[in-house]
């Protein structure tokens, strides 16, 4: 089954003229195509569409991009959208970050960003921090923020600001550096439930999906949320701060073996919402 986000409404919208992106748009890859996830006609490896084995298990399609490394097509690991659905005014849809399952079957790790072309002049951005898919992964979940400030621009003269609102094409893509064309290396990503996040959601999605593990715990805490999260700080029942740190993806482990015997409340932020939960450190 696929996982169901408490922060949005997935929204099953035609490809019609006047369509353009909104808070929680959803491509779950169940209708047995790419959903206009592409990498190029000339590619030698375009993305297919995997019937089975997603994240849900038995039944659960989701989206296979191979990249054969080296140079010419398909030797870089992207894929592009231009479905009216994916485009337009992402300031004033308020959507702030796209979330979405993957897992990377290969050796090498994936540095992901989503990268945008829009403004007067067809600017090109970039995420400036990726987030790591390990290689030899499982399904897990992660998110990419898309506020302005989480952006560098890569070409042309309009603002970050400016692209958001006149996006014209957006893209997944492996670099070790912010880029608009990716990096060749020769991997394979399987995507599914890409997701696009508004910000009414985030408080409610942290709230709901944050999760601790073992607990009680002795020696290492996990952090799971179904959203990115930002940061982290341990506090004792004393409100006294015992520890802190950044994640910056949808799951942490944290060490927390030099802590005493008692009780803790642990504190994550995403976006400047925040959520607690107490654990107990044996």
């Amino acid at each position: 089954m696929k996982k169901i986000f408490s922060l949005v409404i997935a929204l099953s919208v035609c490809a019609v003229s006047n369509a353009q992106i909104e808070a929680g748009f959803l491509n779950d890859f169940e209708d047995g195509t790419t959903q206009g996830w592409s990498n190029g006609g000339s590619s030698p490896n375009p993305p297919t569409n995997v019937p089975d084995g997603g994240p849900g298990g038995a039944g659960d399609g989701f989206l296979e991009e191979i990249s054969g490394g080296g140079a010419g097509p398909g030797s870089r690991m992207i894929i592009f959208n231009g479905n009216p659905e994916w485009l337009g005014d992402y300031s004033n849809a308020v959507v702030v970050a796209l979330d979405f399952d993957a897992k990377v079957p290969t050796n090498d790790d994936l540095l992901l960003r989503v990268a945008m072309e829009g403004g007067s002049d067809d600017t090109a951005i970039s995420s400036t921090i990726p987030v790591t898919i390990p290689g030899q992964s499982s399904w897990s979940g992660y998110t990419i923020s898309l506020l302005p400030s989480d952006f560098t621009i890569v070409s042309g003269s309009n603002t970050v600001e400016e692209v958001l609102q006149d996006v014209v094409d957006v893209r997944i893509l492996h670099s070790t550096d912010p880029s608009y064309i990716g990096e060749s290396i020769e991997a394979t990503l399987h995507l599914d439930n890409i997701t696009a996040i508004g910000s009414f959601g985030i408080n409610d999605a942290l709230i709901n999906s944050f999760k601790t593990s073992p607990n009680p715990v002795q020696n290492e805490l996990h952090l799971r949320a179904e959203i990115h999260i930002d940061t982290y700080i341990i506090y004792n029942l004393l409100g006294a701060k015992v520890g802190q740190g950044t994640v910056s993806t949808s799951e942490k482990t944290i060490d927390v073996s030099a802590l005493t015997t008692g009780t803790y409340l642990i504190e994550v932020t995403s976006q400047g919402q925040s959520s607690s939960q107490k654990f107990i450190k044996q």
